[in-house]
């Protein structure tokens, strides 16, 4: 019963103390191959926060530099461009940090103004490639702006990257909001659609 009992706490607590290794004799080394095994997951998970830590800290001094460098742009808007990507590309970074360190990073629903997210859009890729925008006036809804941004971005990139263009279309039906991102390229085969919704899975 106390095997169990630890068992259950140590899935929320690897830091809890050792079981007593008493008893008869397999109630002992069933006590010491359990405190073994949360020496091992714990020393395992320290070292990889300790790894964490380090990667942390090689990537964010170059993000800290090339920030100090691009506020010294004479170009006012150029400087902004620069600012604002570096300050996302930092949001990207703290996040997978978190989420690789096992923290619930759960960012809350807003109303947001979608139109004006998808226009903040086009003029992030403004000389970069041929992004246009086909949208009502106005348009707000529930929604967690970051990740919908990081959503699009990366749905934009593709659609430049292999589509020569992105046309964003922005529609409400139905009592849903559609996004659409279209582009000129070849599609993919029916069959793959789902796998490539699996996280890194990338086709030819």
């Amino acid at each position: 019963v106390e095997l169990a009992s630890a068992a259950r706490r140590l899935a929320g607590d690897l830091r809890q103390p050792p079981l007593p290794e008493r008893g008869p004799i397999e109630t002992r080394e069933a006590a010491r191959a359990f405190n073994a095994m949360q020496a091992r997951i714990r020393a395992g998970i320290e070292e990889r926060e300790r790894f964490l830590a380090a990667v942390s800290h090689d990537l964010k001094t170059p993000v800290t530099r090339l920030r100090l460098r691009s506020e010294m742009l004479a170009d006012a808007e150029l400087r902004e461009r620069y600012v604002a990507d570096l300050g996302e590309m930092q949001q990207l970074l703290d996040g997978a940090l978190d989420y690789l360190r096992g923290k619930a990073v759960d960012e809350p629903v807003q109303v947001v103004d979608i139109v004006a997210l998808l226009e903040s859009l086009v003029d992030d890729y403004a000389g970069l490639g041929e992004v246009t925008l086909h949208a009502p006036d106005a348009l707000q809804c529930p929604a967690r702006p970051r990740a919908l941004r990081r959503a699009l971005t990366n749905l934009i990139d593709n659609a430049l990257k292999y589509g020569r263009r992105a046309g964003l279309t922005l529609r409400a039906r139905a009592g849903r909001i559609e996004i659409a991102v279209d582009d000129e390229g070849p599609g993919l085969d029916p069959a793959d659609l789902d796998r490539v919704f699996e996280p890194f899975h990338r086709l030819e």
